[in-house]
């Protein structure tokens, strides 16, 4: 969240840069989330070639079979790599969806993710594509899924004044304090 999305929430410029100094530096829950996952696949992988190094060194027999072992563990390695890359680029794709829903004022982003067609939904040079319009028509179809997009108006009256805000207080305050005793 940006400057001016909190004055665009009502914020004055001095409250938006005390949260900005505040709060402006933090991480994304979905970038958090990203990168937790990243470093959780590492260190796994870490431990599984380690593992397999001792196994490795361990059978070192001849020459043939550890040639055959080396190439059997790059397969391996390189089909956990791209396991990994799948896991990365899914998680990214769910983290950019929920942001985006979040956006576009969803009430319940798991309800809604159930309703959308994931394989229309394509994450292309960091920007969703497909989203918005499976969103529109939820809209119009299940519009109690959304928040209203109206902004609220606080209401009431200023202390002193009648029920029309734009009326001029008549009576002085000596005068109100009297009327009130005399009853």
């Amino acid at each position: 969240m940006d400057k001016e999305q909190l004055l665009a929430l009502g914020l004055t410029d001095e409250l938006a840069d005390k949260v900005m100094k505040e709060f402006g530096n933090m991480v994304p829950q979905s970038r958090l989330n990203e990168i937790t996952s990243a470093r959780d696949n590492y260190k796994q992988q870490l431990e599984e070639r380690d593992k397999q190094l001792k196994e490795l060194s361990k059978s070192v027999k001849d020459n043939e079979e550890l040639s055959k072992q080396i190439k059997t563990l790059q397969e391996q390695n390189q089909a956990n790599t791209k396991e990994y890359e799948e896991k990365l680029a899914k998680t990214k794709l769910d983290n950019a969806i929920n942001l985006e829903l979040t956006k576009m004022g969803v009430k319940d982003n798991d309800l809604v993710k159930v309703k959308l067609s994931h394989d229309a939904i394509k994450f292309e040079n960091d920007e969703l594509v497909g989203l918005e319009e499976q969103v529109k028509s939820l809209k119009e179809s299940h519009s109690y899924l959304f928040q209203e997009e109206k902004p609220q108006k606080p209401s009431g009256v200023i202390p002193g004044q009648s029920g029309d805000i734009n009326t001029p207080v008549e009576k002085s305050w000596s005068e109100i304090i009297k009327s009130a005793y005399s009853n």
